[in-house]
């Protein structure tokens, strides 16, 4: 049982350092004040081409029980293999993981979404890195999914893709890395709850658990799911 929960130990300390309790700075752009049951695809910058994509039709909603939205993203979905380089950007959605019929071996998606002036978030990354978190849960079907919001500027302003650059080059981020410099995540959570983990069954897109910093309680819940 100590290597199938490999790293929550670690991260134990993190659900009392999460970014919450940092300084609250003004965000014009941060969409986490809109209403619970909605969301936005809408970026205020460029947005590549998206192929069309097979994803369960709406109502889609922001809280656990509901469908999220099929978001839409530019990144790189294996980072490692182009040394993080900004040119090699590709379009990323959500329906690039969803896998209603278990061909692309996702039972559920870890989606974490940070911010490059967030202590606590580069604890998560360090522990990630430490612990080989990533390589052994994806062998279990798990796909992480990382996304920037804001850069280290004070007050904070939307990430670039240096931003995200240098978050994977610091913690050698080998799984999927979003930049989300309109903030379409802020619809799923506060601004002040850096860092955000989600929890989403690949098979439907439903959002099975979110967590506001908390590491220790995603992941025995991440357990409980793999195990039934």
């Amino acid at each position: 049982m100590r290597t199938a929960i490999v790293g929550i130990s670690a991260l134990v300390c993190l659900a009392a350092t999460a970014c919450g309790s940092e300084p609250a700075q003004e965000r014009p752009y941060f969409k986490g004040a809109e209403p619970a049951g909605t969301s936005t695809a809408t970026d205020p910058g460029y947005e590549p081409p998206f192929e069309a994509r097979e994803y369960p039709a709406g109502p889609y909603g922001t809280r656990p029980g509901a469908v999220i939205e099929n978001l839409k993203f530019s990144g790189w979905k294996k980072p490692a293999e182009v040394e993080w380089a900004t040119e090699a950007f590709e379009p990323i959605q959500l329906a690039d993981f969803y896998d209603p019929d278990g061909t692309k071996g996702n039972r559920y998606i870890m989606l974490n979404a940070s911010a490059v002036w967030c202590s606590a978030c580069r604890s998560e990354y360090t522990s990630f890195k430490n612990e080989g978190t990533y390589a052994q849960y994806r062998a279990r079907g798990v796909e992480f999914l990382c996304v920037i919001l804001e850069d280290n500027s004070n007050p904070p302003k939307p990430s670039k893709p240096a931003d995200l650059q240098t978050w994977g080059k610091w913690f050698d981020v080998e799984f999927p890395m979003l930049l989300d410099p309109g903030a379409k995540m802020g619809a799923y959570y506060g601004a002040n709850a850096f860092p955000m983990n989600m929890l989403i069954d690949a098979k439907t897109m439903t959002i099975v658990g979110e967590f506001g910093g908390n590491m220790p309680a995603m992941f025995i819940q991440l357990e409980q799911l793999l195990n039934q």
